[in-house]
């Protein structure tokens, strides 16, 4: 079993692209491929969810969080991940630095946000993104690990050159 945890700018990002991999699967004819648990037992556990989107997808083994979220729906989903009952998390970037979770695999979508009060895009941090990737290996489950990052081709240089190419760093010695 291999879990995947996608990284996404805001809520609203989390649900759409939850949305996607459910239609995604279901075109494939195999809709239900993410849902590693009895569907009797999903359902019960399902009583507890409020909000339709995250009910629909989470029925066919994807789930979304978010920062803001109702904390009894925050725990179900968690829950069902840990356990592998779900095979897909789709994740706030803001909750990268609350949760822990890991994943066989990480996807980072995007590597900005849109700020409203500024009215323009912003990069993610370094600390952001490296917190993000961090999540990628399961300790005790998995030999290897994978991260996807999807950015714009102009910025996929200044990240191939930071993740595989030493940092350098600036010692100074000071003589008393």
């Amino acid at each position: 079993v291999s879990t995947q945890s996608t990284w996404v700018s805001d809520r609203k990002q989390a649900r759409l692209a939850a949305l996607d991999m459910v239609t995604f699967a279901a075109s494939d004819n195999v809709p239900k491929r993410f849902l590693k648990m009895p569907e009797s037992e999903v359902e019960a556990l399902l009583e507890n969810i409020q909000e339709k989107t995250l009910k629909h997808v989470l029925s066919y083994g994807v789930g979304f969080i978010y920062e803001g979220m109702n904390e009894t729906e925050r725990e179900v989903v968690e829950k069902l991940y840990e356990i592998e009952a779900i095979q897909l998390l789709l994740c706030s970037y803001k909750l990268s630095w609350e949760i822990n979770l890991s994943a066989y695999m990480v996807v980072v979508m995007d590597t900005q946000r849109y700020d409203g009060q500024e009215r323009r895009y912003i990069d993610y941090t370094i600390p952001d993104m490296l917190q993000m990737m961090g999540k990628a290996g399961r300790q005790g489950k998995d030999d290897e690990a994978k991260c996807l990052v999807f950015c714009h081709t102009p910025k996929k240089d200044f990240y191939r050159k930071f993740l595989f190419e030493p940092y350098p760093v600036a010692v100074s010695y000071t003589h008393l």
